[in-house]
């Protein structure tokens, strides 16, 4: 395992956040109760995407940033994260 595998392995297991729907929902101002209504979820499902401890399909993030009116990257990318890290997440959880 080549070092960058490794600082990227740590830096996935210490933050865990793999989408920023919460921190969408809170730059917004909108609740979790609401976005479950729109994508005729239930709550629970809703706030395990939030809380990233289950990750929604491509289709479900897709109509979440249709919801929240934002462009899907913006659900996904984390600014602290760099881009060598996110591919090695990418890679990690698809492959």
């Amino acid at each position: 395992m080549n070092i960058i595998h490794y600082i990227c392995r740590i830096k996935l297991h210490l933050r865990m956040k793999l989408n920023r729907i919460k921190a969408v929902l809170t730059d917004k101002g909108i609740s979790q109760t609401w976005l479950a209504k729109q994508l005729d979820k239930s709550f629970s499902m809703v706030n395990a995407y939030a809380c990233n401890r289950i990750q929604p399909n491509l289709d479900t993030l897709q109509q979440i940033a249709e919801i929240l009116q934002v462009d899907l990257k913006e659900l996904i990318t984390d600014k602290n994260v760099n881009s060598v890290c996110r591919y090695q997440l990418f890679l990690h959880y698809n492959f």
